[in-house]
């Protein structure tokens, strides 16, 4: 969150100071879908050709959440196996729900 929206809820954020929620993120600028990257073009750049990957470190209400490229504060295998284990429920339960066909607007 930049200074101005921060002052407007009356959050102490958008500033890197002590007592203020420290929220920042590294890029890799080098990256195949961010190359060329100049002063001039960062900003198009990062919102239109950014796609997420080029995130190697975050600070979140000042806890570091990814560092390098690793998640922090996430046990990505144990995620990894939970979200697979429910979209096997989901694929068991959709071979035995009644199928839904659109809206019903178009009548």
């Amino acid at each position: 969150m930049t200074t101005v929206p921060a002052k407007m809820l009356g959050i102490k954020a958008g500033q890197l100071r002590p007592g203020y929620r420290a929220d920042w993120n590294l890029l890799d600028l080098n990256r195949p879908n961010l190359c060329p990257t100049h002063i001039v073009n960062v900003t198009e750049n990062f919102l239109w050709a950014a796609d997420g990957n080029e995130v190697t470190t975050t600070m979140a209400g000042g806890v570091m959440v990814k560092d390098r490229g690793v998640f922090t504060t996430i046990d990505v295998p144990s995620l990894l196996a939970e979200v697979t284990a429910l979209t096997d429920e989901m694929m068991v339960y959709r071979e035995h729900a009644e199928e839904i066909r659109g809206t019903g607007a178009h009548k």
